[in-house]
């Protein structure tokens, strides 16, 4: 083959080559990886002193509030976390506390104690636990006395409050796993809390083929 015919296909072979990578972009024919929350809501009730999270799906009937969930109280479809095809790396866990009302300072410091008597557990079924930890330590509260600003003549200070509790070793879930997510309170909440919801999300780097 003459030398510049022999430049010639390998000048048209690079720029084949730079097309296809121009053309590879977040979505690929054979599958995806993607930056994902899986996530669900519990309601916190005083006559109930546990709460089984990624069990009811959206449009599912919640045992608890009797409702149907939305997507505004999770993602899960069906009554397992991960569909077929699917595999989620969790590196992290969220917890999030969301009022339902205006509180009172004593209020205030029934949602401190109901945190700090709150286990959170994460457990794969056919396997021991995974992980279990209070929710003073997952929102990484660094003391939950109430301040009374009268008294002290200053701001109230709580630190900072951050809810996403990195893990040491990835929980791997491959699709079809039956897992859950099981918040115990030790000590029934207090009535005052009622309505009030904690939102946990399992984070990290979603699989799926396509």
């Amino acid at each position: 083959m003459p030398e510049q015919l022999l430049k010639n296909w390998q000048e048209v072979a690079k720029f084949r080559n730079a097309m296809s990578q121009m053309a590879q972009g977040t979505y690929k024919d054979q599958g995806d990886l993607i930056d994902y929350t899986l996530y669900d809501t519990a309601q916190l009730l005083s006559t109930v002193l546990e709460h089984r999270l990624f069990t009811v799906g959206v449009g599912q009937v919640d045992p608890v509030t009797a409702a149907r969930k939305n997507y505004s109280d999770t993602n899960v479809e069906g009554a397992i976390g991960l569909p077929t095809g699917q595999k989620l790396m969790a590196q992290y866990l969220k917890v999030m506390y969301v009022g339902d009302a205006l509180k009172t300072s004593a209020q205030m410091h029934n949602m401190y104690t109901t945190l700090n008597q709150t286990v959170f557990n994460f457990g794969i079924s056919g396997k021991d636990t995974y992980g279990r930890w209070t929710l003073t330590e997952m929102f990484n509260l660094p003391f939950s006395q109430m301040v009374d600003n009268a008294t002290m003549g200053i701001p109230t200070t709580l630190g900072r409050c951050l809810g996403i509790f990195p893990l040491q070793l990835p929980i791997v879930l491959a699709s079809l796993t039956t897992f859950n997510v099981t918040l115990t309170h030790t000590v029934a909440p207090n009535a005052a809390l009622d309505g009030d919801r904690i939102i946990v999300g399992l984070c990290g780097a979603l699989g799926r083929l396509s």
